[in-house]
């Protein structure tokens, strides 16, 4: 069969591998046009984001967000948790909520110091992508958040409902390198699945705050990260954005354009290799956040990046594709 636009994951699941490779190669083998990351988002052709998310031990240090102490883990669960909610909305329409993303939570330590997991709960579990509006109904619960602004130098807090569908864990250690060949896996999957005439790619973001500990070698979590970067449809490669948060922000780098901008630290060089160029498309919202050149080019990672700075990467990574998605 050569048309594999037709394909779904619950047919492919049932395909023995070699078949999907040789469906993967077919799908690979087209070019990517000359003015990538420009497809346009409709629910019949969508994209997807994966969330890579660090529950190892160390998560359980605190840090800030927001102005409230709290672990890493917890910081990190409800900024992604904000994003799933964010872009709920953001796909909500007259007549209900477009399917303009599918999406996939990872988590890597947690559970096990050897083996990442897909991370959705409840009547998710078990499933690889979800599609957008199925996050709407299918959620842990939904919480109440205080939030603070000075207004003319008056404090108001008000209150809003967040949806949860990630909860903070913080165990064990940094099985990273599991946690990008999983998810490689599943956008192999995915990309044999969408091998339209025109998709937007898939956007991966991996949130750490340590190193892997995995990989005998750097070389094994380079290998891991291009295998993801590789992966394209006919719109532009996959992009991984690796973004490392610290509690100490002080030399906090985003979006570095050159790897001289980095501290004199082997992991952060590490991280620049394994991430993606950010597309052409973004690179004002960049330009405008570092104040610099907007001609420049800028590669998707952090280091040392606070919660403020964790919600940045986040936003103008979703932002690409969101501007995409079909008004």
């Amino acid at each position: 069969m050569n048309d594999i636009t037709h394909y779904q994951p619950s047919q492919l699941a049932k395909l023995p591998h070699t078949e999907i490779k040789k469906l993967l190669d077919v799908a690979l083998a087209k070019p990517v046009k000359s003015n990538p990351y420009t497809a346009q988002i409709t629910r019949s052709n969508p994209s997807a984001f994966l969330f890579l998310v660090d529950q190892s031990g160390s998560m359980e240090a605190d840090i800030n967000y927001n102005g409230r102490t709290m672990t890493k883990a917890e910081a990190v669960a409800q900024i992604v948790n904000e994003q799933l909610d964010t872009m709920l909305a953001r796909c909500q329409r007259s007549e209900g909520i477009r399917d303009y993303f599918d999406v996939s939570l990872i988590g890597y330590g947690g559970d096990s110091s050897e083996n990442a997991n897909i991370l959705w709960e409840g009547t998710l579990e078990e499933r690889e992508f979800v599609k957008i509006s199925e996050l709407a109904t299918n959620y842990i619960e939904e919480i109440e958040i205080e939030d603070e602004k000075i207004i003319r130098g008056v404090s108001r807090k008000t209150i809003r409902k967040v949806k949860t569908w990630l909860n903070p864990i913080a165990n064990y250690k940094t099985p990273m390198k599991s946690a990008l060949e999983l998810a490689a896996d599943l956008l192999e999957r995915w990309i044999v699945c969408h091998d339209s005439s025109d998709c937007f790619p898939p956007v991966v973001f991996n949130i750490t705050d340590g190193v892997a500990t995995d990989a005998e070698n750097d070389d094994e979590l380079l290998q891991s990260a291009e295998r993801i970067k590789q992966l394209h449809t006919n719109d532009g490669n996959v992009l991984l954005i690796n973004i490392h948060i610290s509690e100490d922000c002080a030399a906090s780098i985003l979006f570095p354009s050159k790897s001289k901008e980095l501290p004199d630290d082997y992991y952060a060089v590490l991280l620049y290799n394994m991430s993606s160029e950010m597309p052409k498309t973004v690179n004002k919202e960049i330009a405008d956040l570092k104040n610099c050149d907007p001609k420049a080019t800028f590669i998707g990672m952090a280091v040392n990046a606070d919660t403020t700075s964790l919600v940045q990467m986040l936003n103008i990574g979703t932002s690409m594709s969101m501007n995409q998605a079909q008004n």
